[in-house]
């Protein structure tokens, strides 16, 4: 049973099909409902395991970063797969409302927009980060550990 919970189930003659553990899925549908960790709020009610678990991300976040392929489940303002940081920390709330970017769009769904026009508000942070952005790819999008 352990075996199943964290590795997924075993298919034909010894071969491994590569799955989603249960308790994966189950965290995913009860306790993330398609938000990031980063941006799950703790409550009163959470277990202690899920407490200590969410207390830890301040912990992880500078160690976490994106290897951009595709850029679907990367968040464009959230997650770490920019060369200077996380945008949310790096944008003003006025740089991100003038780039007409939601704070759950994909970075593959926001550079669709990102890369409009520029315009007479653009600051320099945000024609820095213009500069700089990733060419996507087929590949999928790979979270990373920066142990530095």
């Amino acid at each position: 049973m352990r075996a199943f919970l964290w590795k997924g189930q075993t298919e034909g003659k010894g071969a491994h099909k590569e799955q989603e553990a249960m308790w994966i899925k189950w965290i995913n549908t009860y306790r993330l409902k398609d938000k990031s960790i980063w941006d799950i709020q703790l409550r009163s009610v959470d277990t202690w395991t899920w407490t200590e678990m969410l207390k830890f991300r301040e912990i992880l976040k500078p160690h976490v970063k994106w290897s951009v392929g595709n850029g679907v489940n990367v968040n464009f303002l959230h997650d770490n797969w920019y060369c200077m940081g996380v945008l949310h920390e790096i944008f003003r709330r006025k740089e991100v409302s003038l780039l007409r970017i939601e704070h759950e769009d994909s970075l593959a769904y926001a550079l669709r927009k990102f890369h409009s026009p520029r315009d007479k508000h653009d600051t320099d942070a945000m024609n820095r980060c213009r500069n700089d952005m990733p060419i996507l790819s087929d590949r999928a999008d790979v979270v990373c550990w920066n142990g530095a």
